[in-house]
């Protein structure tokens, strides 16, 4: 018969188990649904680099995904809507992305003209 120590050890390795399996289903679900929106879904870092975009900016702009990693996101923005992305703080250091409560944010990027 098991120790309680040993019955408590296989109940916290079981839950951390399901758990894992939680997390990893759920990621994958959040990666379905990312990959397959006609949205163009992102991730910055601190900086505002790209450090993920969704397939989708493939069929809006024609830009290929990878070749956006690590480009600044200021720079596919149109001159002309710096100030909207600015004024948004959509690039806040330290935190993730937080548009204003409510509203959309407007801005115009440049479809690819190369080769893509």
């Amino acid at each position: 018969m098991a120790k309680p120590s040993e019955k408590l050890f296989i109940k916290t390795l079981r839950k951390a188990n399901w758990q894992r399996r939680a997390l990893q289903e759920s990621e994958e679900r959040y990666k379905l649904i990312v990959e397959n929106s006609t949205d163009i879904i992102f991730t910055l870092d601190t900086t505002g680099r790209f450090i993920y975009i969704s397939p989708s900016i493939k069929n809006v702009l024609g830009y290929q995904p990878n070749d956006l990693i690590g480009v600044p996101f200021n720079s596919l923005v149109h001159p002309d809507d710096v100030h909207v992305i600015d004024e948004a703080e959509l690039i806040i250091p330290q935190t993730t992305f937080h548009p204003p409560q409510g509203k959309n944010i407007v801005f115009a990027m440049p479809p690819d003209n190369g080769a893509g």
